[in-house]
C-alpha cells in the first residue's frame, strides 16, 4: 500500500479524514472522531468498539444517533427523517445491520452518500478471537464508496481486500513533544507491587487497568480495600461478578463510567483501554497491570495498549505517575514466527481438503457432516465458515504471540517499551524509568486471596442462567421484536463453563446434575462423549497411531510427555491430562513397582477409530 505522511502542527485535527485509508493517528486525543461527527460535512457512518464509547459521543446530543442493543429499527428511521443536514450515526458492529436495514427500507443510497469510519479499528484484530462479531462490519465497508480505517495505535491489516480497493497508510506525524515518563516495574509478585505503589499515592484517585474482573475482586479482597473501590467492565461483566464472586463487596460495579461512581481505587477492564474519555479534575495515578499467571486475561500488548490507556486520561495536567507492572515469567510459553507459519500452512490444507470434499459430494448427510467439522475446526484452522481464509485471526494470532514473548525476559519488554516509536520515525512514547523488584514468593507479605466462588456453589445458578438463557430464546422466537437481554450471558456462559454448556444443550439438565458439581468430571464427560467425531481421519489419527502401539504398556508420565509433544501440534491450548489420551485410546491404568518404586501405567488396548493399516504398523 502507498504511504503518506502527514504533519501535525496543532494537536487537533483540522482536515477530514480521506477515504479509502487506514488512518494512523498515532496519538489518542488528536480529534479524529469529533472531527467526524461535528465538523465534517457529510454523512457519516461511525463503527465504534462498545457502547460506551457510543454514549460518551452521543451524550445530550440529539443530532447524533447512538445505536446498540435496545434502540429500535423505528428510532433510526425517525432520526434518518428529521431535519439534521448532515446525519451522524454511530454503532456496535453488531448492531449494523439495523441501520443498513433501515437505509434499505427507506431506499436511502447509503453506499454512495455516507462516509463509513470504522474507530479503533485495531480492536477488530485483537478482540476477533473472543468476539467474532467484532468483524461484521466488513460485510459491508468494502461496498462504500467512501470509507476509512482510524487508530492511534492502527495495526495494517494482512487482508488482501485493502490493496485491492486502493487502500494507503495515512501516517500522523507529531510537530511537538509527546513522551511520557512511565515507570516499568518488572516483578515476580504484582500484588506486592500494586500495592506498594498504591501505599505510597497521594493521588486523589487512582485508575488501575487490569483486564479480570475476578482479578479486581481478589486484589480487592486481599487488600482489603472494598471500601474505597469501584470496579468498571462489561455488563457481561457485572454478570459474571455477580455468578462468580463471593465477599467482595466494592463501592460500585458498572457497565457505565460515570464520575459520580469513581473511588479512590477504580478498577477498568478492556472495555475501557481504548476510545472512551475519562474527564476528571482531580490528581489520578495510573497503574496497568500484566499478570496472566495469577490473571490469565490480563495480558498487555507493550506496543499498543499503553500508549492507549494513558491516552484515556484527557487531562493529562491531573495525572501524577504512570505506572505498567509487568509480571516476568519463564513458564511463559509463545509459539514463535517459524511455526506460526507451519501452523498457518497446515490450516489452508485442512480447508483445501474440507472445501475439495465439500463441492465434490451430491451426498447431503456428507455436506452437513463437512459442515459441522468446519464449524468446529474453521477458527482454529484460521478460515471462515464459506472456506475463505480469516485474515484478522491469523492477525490476531501473530499479535498476541509476539505479545507474549516479551514477558520471558524483563530486559526484551524494557527495551520494546523503550524503543516504543511513532511509526517511521524516532520520536518516543516513552520515557522509561525501570525497577525490578524481587519478592520471596514461598512467604509474601501479601498473598492473593481468590475472590471467585468454588464451582460448587454456583453450580445450580449456572444451570438456572442456562434454563433462563433458553426460555428468554423461546420467548424471541415467538415474539421477533422482543428485546433479548440473554446474550451476553450467553457468550459468558460459553467462555466460562462451555463443555458443561454443551452437555445442557444436548442432555439436559438433569444429565448435568447427574455427571454432579464437579467442573473435572463435566469436562470428563464432555471430552468423552461430545468431542470426538470431528476427530476421525485426520493427520493427528496417523501420526498417534503409528507412533504407540496397540497391547503395549507405558510409563504414565512418559506416554503423557510423548503423546502431548504430538498432540500440542494440534491444540496448542491443550492441558496435559489423562482424559485426553481416552478421545483417542481405549485404556487400562494400573500401579506397578519397578526397582522399588511404584509407577502409573497405562496400557493401550484398543484405538477408538479407523485409519488406514499402514497408519497403525
Amino acid at each position: 500500500m502507498k504511504k503518506k505522511t502527514i504533519k501535525l502542527k496543532s494537536q487537533f485535527l483540522t482536515d477530514a479524514i480521506p477515504s479509502n485509508t487506514i488512518f494512523c493517528k498515532n496519538q489518542t486525543g488528536i480529534g479524529a472522531t469529533y472531527f467526524e461527527l461535528n465538523v465534517a460535512n457529510r454523512n457519516s457512518l461511525i463503527i465504534a468498539p462498545n457502547v460506551p464509547v457510543i454514549i460518551g459521543k452521543t451524550k445530550g446530543r440529539h443530532d447524533i444517533l447512538g445505536v446498540y442493543e435496545g434502540v429500535t429499527k423505528s428510532q433510526i428511521e425517525s432520526y434518518l427523517r428529521s431535519g439534521t443536514e448532515h446525519k451522524k450515526i454511530i454503532t456496535t458492529p453488531e448492531s449494523l445491520r439495523k441501520v443498513i436495514a433501515v437505509f434499505q427500507t427507506m431506499e436511502i443510497d447509503y453506499l454512495n452518500t455516507y462516509f463509513m469510519l470504522i474507530d479503533e479499528c485495531d480492536k477488530l484484530t485483537k478482540d476477533i478471537d473472543y468476539r467474532a462479531s467484532i468483524t461484521l462490519s466488513l460485510d459491508y465497508f468494502f461496498g462504500f464508496k467512501n470509507k476509512a480505517f482510524v487508530s492511534a495505535t492502527a495495526l495494517i491489516p494482512s487482508d488482501p481486500r485493502f490493496r485491492e480497493n486502493g487502500f494507503s497508510i495515512h501516517n500522523i506525524i507529531p510537530t511537538y513533544k509527546i513522551d511520557r515518563d512511565i515507570n516499568v516495574i518488572t516483578t515476580n509478585h504484582s500484588l506486592s507491587s500494586l500495592n506498594k505503589i498504591l501505599q505510597q499515592s497521594k493521588a486523589d484517585k487512582v485508575f488501575i487497568f487490569l483486564n479480570s474482573v475476578v482479578g479486581s475482586a481478589s486484589i480487592i479482597k486481599s487488600l482489603k480495600i472494598d471500601a474505597l473501590s469501584s470496579i468498571f467492565t462489561s455488563s457481561d461483566g457485572v454478570k459474571s461478578f455477580k455468578l462468580d464472586i463471593k465477599d467482595v463487596n466494592p463501592n460500585h460495579i458498572s457497565d457505565e463510567l460515570d464520575n459520580e461512581k469513581f473511588s479512590k481505587y477504580n478498577f477498568l477492564t478492556s472495555r475501557y483501554f481504548s476510545a472512551v474519555d475519562i474527564d476528571i479534575e482531580e490528581s489520578v495515578d495510573i497503574v496497568i497491570i500484566s499478570d496472566i499467571e495469577s490473571f490469565p486475561h490480563s495480558l498487555i500488548d507493550p506496543n499498543a495498549d499503553i500508549i492507549q490507556i494513558v491516552g484515556r486520561l484527557r487531562k493529562k495536567q491531573y495525572v501524577g505517575s504512570i505506572n505498567f507492572i509487568a509480571k516476568i515469567s519463564r513458564d511463559i510459553e509463545y509459539v514463535s514466527e517459524k511455526s506460526i507459519k507451519d501452523i498457518f500452512d497446515f490450516g489452508r490444507k485442512l480447508r483445501d481438503f474440507l472445501e475439495i470434499a465439500f463441492i465434490s459430494t451430491q451426498n447431503e448427510e456428507l455436506k452437513t457432516y463437512i459442515k459441522q467439522l468446519v464449524n468446529i475446526n474453521s477458527d482454529r484452522a484460521f478460515f471462515n465458515n464459506d472456506f475463505t481464509p480469516n485474515y484478522f485471526m491469523m492477525d490476531n494470532y501473530r499479535l498476541e504471540n509476539k505479545a507474549l514473548s516479551f514477558y520471558r525476559k524483563e530486559d526484551k519488554l524494557i527495551r520494546a517499551i523503550r524503543n516504543l516509536t511513532i511509526r517511521g520515525t524516532d520520536i518516543r512514547y516513552f520515557n522509561v524509568n525501570h525497577i525490578n523488584e524481587s519478592y520471596d514468593s514461598s512467604n509474601p507479605t501479601i498473598k492473593l486471596i481468590s475472590a471467585r466462588k468454588q464451582f460448587k456453589d454456583k453450580f445450580e445458578d449456572l444451570i438456572a442462567s442456562m434454563e433462563s438463557i433458553q426460555k428468554s430464546k423461546r420467548e424471541k422466537s415467538e415474539n421477533i421484536f422482543l428485546i433479548d437481554k440473554s446474550e451476553e450471558l450467553e457468550s459468558y456462559i460459553v467462555r466460562e463453563y462451555f463443555e458443561m454448556y454443551e452437555v445442557f444443550l444436548n442432555e439436559g439438565s438433569a444429565k448435568v446434575r447427574e455427571i454432579g458439581a464437579s467442573q473435572k468430571a463435566i469436562k470428563d464427560y464432555y471430552y468423552l462423549n461430545h468431542d470426538n467425531e470431528h476427530l476421525k481421519n485426520t493427520p493427528l489419527l496417523q501420526e498417534l497411531y503409528s507412533k504407540f502401539r496397540i497391547g503395549k504398556k507405558y510409563e504414565q508420565g512418559e506416554f503423557l510427555d510423548s503423546f502431548m509433544a504430538i498432540y500440542s501440534n494440534y491444540d496448542l491450548k491443550a492441558r496435559k491430562e489423562v482424559y485426553i489420551i481416552e478421545k483417542f485410546y481405549k485404556i487400562k491404568r494400573s500401579r506397578e513397582r519397578h526397582n522399588g518404586r511404584q509407577k502409573r501405567m497405562i496400557l493401550l488396548e484398543d484405538t477408538k477409530f479407523e485409519v488406514s493399516k499402514e497408519a497403525k504398523n
